[in-house]
């Protein structure tokens, strides 16, 4: 088995993630009103400039299903960059794209538990 650093512990994702969900479906636009719009493009060498990251419309109703949040992790699900992934660490108001997956993270279900 792998060595961990310290402080750190094994857990399955079932135990760190609160929900698996594909982002939304819309056009990016070059200007605001409305979230970012973070794609698969957006994310290079490992981090992204939010300055650069397009807005798009969004019904206010399904903002907060969409919404990224810190400690959420985004990866590519098609194309060339499939499996390809991001943690959201802070941004500004965001969504993510339908090219995306989102894992969102939960605090330890079972703090009790560690998996091999």
């Amino acid at each position: 088995m792998r060595e961990l650093p310290e402080g750190w512990e094994w857990a399955t994702i079932d135990a760190v993630v609160d929900d698996v969900q594909y982002g939304y479906t819309a056009k990016a636009k070059d200007n605001g009103p409305g979230p970012r719009y973070l794609r698969i493009t957006d994310i290079q060498n490992g981090s992204v400039n939010w300055n650069e990251v397009p807005y798009c419309d969004i019904d206010d109703t399904d903002i907060p299903h969409y919404k990224l949040n810190s400690g959420d992790i985004v990866f590519a699900r098609t194309g060339a960059t499939t499996g390809k992934s991001f943690l959201i660490k802070g941004c500004p108001d965001s969504i993510f794209a339908s090219y995306l997956i989102r894992l969102h993270t939960s605090s330890v279900k079972d703090a009790g538990s560690s998996m091999s």
